[in-house]
Parts: structure tokens; C-alpha cells; sequence
């Protein structure tokens, strides 16, 4: 990398040549400004450029595309895609680097968003983790970057499946849209009110996420037909079936299959909860036919997906405890894991072989796969993972009859419960 101020450009060009300031100028630029041009304290006006260009025989264009301009130039590049290589990662970092270094902050903000967003999308959780603090120090730059951030760290802790925490961003993220005015950030207002309402769901909040819907349809000058409408409309379908309104449930489902893009990371949870939900109500067969169409559906070629709703709809299945009934995909999603080499969803697939060893009561796998899962989840998990996995090790090795290992990690969740406070 090799970024360069125009006025480090001049310099550096200007004792090549080996010019004083006073030969640069000569009668028609200012010594002092040029000084100041170089130091980087002043822009150089067009005309100043030229006449440098030519004494110091530079392109213009060379002298005009200056640091910032590259900059801005890579974010332009990067900034709508959702998962960078591992070369345009180590890229965007030796750019943030820089960008920290010179105090562009706005610039900084951006960066640090492409790469904490590519982190997240990857499940790449320690590495989105070690950007945090950096993150918070430089995201009120403009308004922009206070949106990102908000809207970042919401989607952060709802992957990490931390939903108070996600709740509270997505609650800053919805505030600072309405008073922004939400004319103008109509549907993304829609997009994240709707995952705000699917993660009081998953907390428990059935009233709240109920109002939170209700909210958004009276929205003024709101399009019904809007496609951004479908995922709020899953919601209300979950709610409906869970109440056993046939009648909304079908309205709301067919509206809501109609308009949802199947690409999506909400189309994943959304199924996933709708099929929950028809194993809450006995309705097997049900749950059963959206899993394939589910399955059939993703988009295989988007390995992260396509693992994630593997993922998504054996938690459901172990949740309700009828594992056994999805234990292709058991072995689907670490094949598929292990080829991605992701520590993440490795872990994911480890735990649930477990829970599926646990239930064909075979206690020899059981406690390999555990073990192989816990190992994976002290690298990335938070506190509160790491206990909680700790006291499941606990149970295990109690169930076990081992007395040792199970009191040696109960010791292990109690230093937990410490780091926590």
C-alpha cells in the first residue's frame, strides 16, 4: 500500500528533483503556501496543480487523485459486498490502518463498517469482536456512520443470538431513523423494525413483537404492496398459527411467501420460526413439508446460507425434541462447515451431533462431540456462552457418573459467573 497526500506527492517529487520550495514556486505560488500544501494543512487549488505538474514533470491526474480520493475509491468498491475475500480483508484493514493514523474519521467509519460487516456475515465473531472498541470511538463522525454502526452492532448480537443487546441497537437504530425522518428511510426503517419484532419473539415478548408489526402497517403513506412488508407479514403468521387462527395464518403466510426474498438472512429465521411454530402446534407434517421447501429452496452456492439454514432448522428440531427427524442435516452441515473451514458454524454442527448422540443414547459420542464443540466454542464464545457450555459439561459428565470432570467444570462456570461482573 502506498498512499499518498498530493502534497507528499509534491514533496517527495519536488527533492527528487532536487528543487527548493523558492525553485518550485518561483514568482507565481505563494512559498508559504505551498509549505502548507505539502504539510497537508491547506488543499491546493487546480491551477496550483498544473503549473506543479508541469516544473515537476508529474501527471495531473496523479497529483489530483491524492490519498483521501483513493480512499473513498476503495470504499465505493467495497462497500456493497456483503463478504470480502480473504486478500480485500487484509486490504481494507492496511486502509483503516492508515485512515486511523491520519484522523480521517468519517473515512475510518466506513471502513471499520465494510470489514465489521464482513465479519459478522462470515460469523468471523472474535475477529468483528477486536474491532468493537475502535468502532465505538469513531462512529458519531457523521450521521451515516451513527446509522451503520446502530444497525451493525444490532445485527451482531442477533447472529451471536444475544437479543437484549440486539434489541437496545435496533431500538437506537429505529430512533434515530424516525427523527432523521422516516419519509426517507421508509423501508429500512420497515427492514429493522421487523427484525426488532422478531427478536422480542425469540425472547418472549409475543405482545411487544405484536405491536411492533402494527406499528410499521400504520405507517403513514406506507406501500402495502411493498416487498419489504413480506418479512413483517411472516411474523404475524407465526402469531396467528400459534393462536390457531387458520384464517390469518393463511392470509399472512401467502402475502408473506409472495414478497419475501429467499436470499435473505430474515427468510432463514422467519422459516425457521414458522416451522417452530408447527411443532408447538402438532402440526408435523406441516413443519415437515416448509423444511424441504426450505432446503430445496437456498441458494446452495451460497455455502454460508445454506449452512446457516441447516443450522437454523436443526435448532429447531433439537428445541423441540425431535432431533432425530433431521439428522441428515446433522451430518450435511458439518460436512458442509468443515469444507468452509468455519470455526463457527464447526461448532454449531458439533454441538448438535452431540444433542443427537444424546438422544440416540450413545454416551461415547456424546461426550467426543461435546468435547470437540467446546473445545471450538472458548475460542470465540462471550462469557455467558462459555458458562453456559461449562455447566452443560457439567451435566454431562454428572449424567456420566464422573464426578471429577463434572465438578471441575462447575468450578470452571463459577469463574465465569466472575468475568461477567
Amino acid at each position: 500500500m502506498d498512499f499518498l497526500s498530493t502534497g507528499e506527492k509534491i514533496k517527495r517529487a519536488r527533492i527528487y528533483k532536487g528543487l527548493t520550495l523558492k525553485q518550485l514556486c518561483e514568482d507565481d505560488i505563494s512559498i508559504s503556501r505551498m509549505s502548507c500544501i505539502e504539510n497537508g494543512k491547506v488543499k491546493a487549488d487546480k491551477w496550483v496543480l498544473e503549473l506543479v505538474a508541469k516544473r515537476l514533470d508529474l501527471d495531473l491526474e496523479y497529483l489530483l487523485c491524492d490519498d483521501i480520493t483513493q480512499l473513498n475509491n476503495s470504499i465505493d468498491k467495497y462497500i456493497q459486498k456483503k463478504v470480502l475475500t480473504e486478500s480485500e480483508a487484509d486490504e481494507i484493514k492496511e486502509y483503516l490502518e492508515y485512515s486511523l493514523s491520519k484522523e480521517y474519521e468519517d473515512i475510518s467509519a466506513k471502513l471499520m463498517h465494510i470489514l465489521f460487516i464482513n465479519y459478522t456475515n462470515i460469523r468471523e465473531f472474535k475477529k468483528a469482536k477486536d474491532l468493537l472498541n475502535e468502532y465505538s470511538n469513531i462512529y458519531e463522525s457523521n450521521k451515516e456512520s451513527k446509522r451503520l454502526y446502530y444497525e451493525d452492532l444490532a445485527l451482531y448480537f442477533t447472529v451471536r443470538k444475544n437479543f437484549a443487546d440486539a434489541i437496545t441497537y435496533y431500538n437506537m437504530l429505529l430512533d434515530f431513523l424516525l427523527k432523521d425522518g422516516i419519509e426517507k428511510n421508509n423501508e429500512l426503517y420497515i427492514k429493522n423494525a421487523t427484525a426488532l419484532a422478531i427478536c422480542n419473539y425469540r425472547v418472549g415478548h409475543i405482545e411487544k413483537s405484536r405491536e411492533i408489526i402494527k406499528d410499521i402497517f400504520s405507517i403513514q403513506g406506507i406501500d402495502l404492496n411493498s416487498k419489504c412488508l413480506g418479512e413483517a407479514q411472516g411474523i404475524l403468521a407465526i402469531l396467528a398459527l400459534l393462536e390457531g387462527n387458520s384464517e390469518e395464518f393463511e392470509r399472512n403466510y401467502t402475502y408473506y411467501k409472495e414478497k419475501i426474498d429467499c436470499n435473505s438472512y430474515n427468510w432463514k429465521r422467519i422459516n425457521s420460526l414458522i416451522i417452530d411454530a408447527f411443532l408447538k402446534c402438532g402440526k408435523y407434517e406441516e413443519a415437515q413439508k416448509l423444511t424441504e421447501e426450505s432446503i430445496e429452496q437456498v441458494n446452495k452456492e451460497d455455502k454460508i446460507g445454506y449452512i446457516e439454514l441447516l443450522l437454523f432448522i436443526i435448532n429447531v428440531y433439537n428445541a423441540n425434541g425431535c432431533i432425530e427427524s433431521v439428522k441428515e442435516y446433522c451430518e450435511l452441515s458439518l460436512e458442509l462447515a468443515i469444507n468452509k473451514n468455519n470455526m463457527f458454524f464447526i461448532e454449531r454442527s458439533y454441538y448438535f451431533k452431540a444433542e443427537l448422540s444424546k438422544n440416540e443414547r450413545n454416551d461415547m459420542q456424546w461426550e467426543m462431540y461435546m468435547n470437540l464443540a467446546t473445545d471450538l466454542l472458548l475460542k470465540f464464545g462471550t462469557y455467558e456462552e462459555k458458562r453456559e457450555r461449562y455447566l452443560e459439561m457439567a451435566d454431562l459428565y454428572h449424567y456420566l457418573d464422573d464426578t471429577n470432570e463434572a465438578l471441575k467444570y462447575l468450578s470452571f462456570a463459577i469463574k465465569e459467573v466472575d468475568n461477567l461482573y
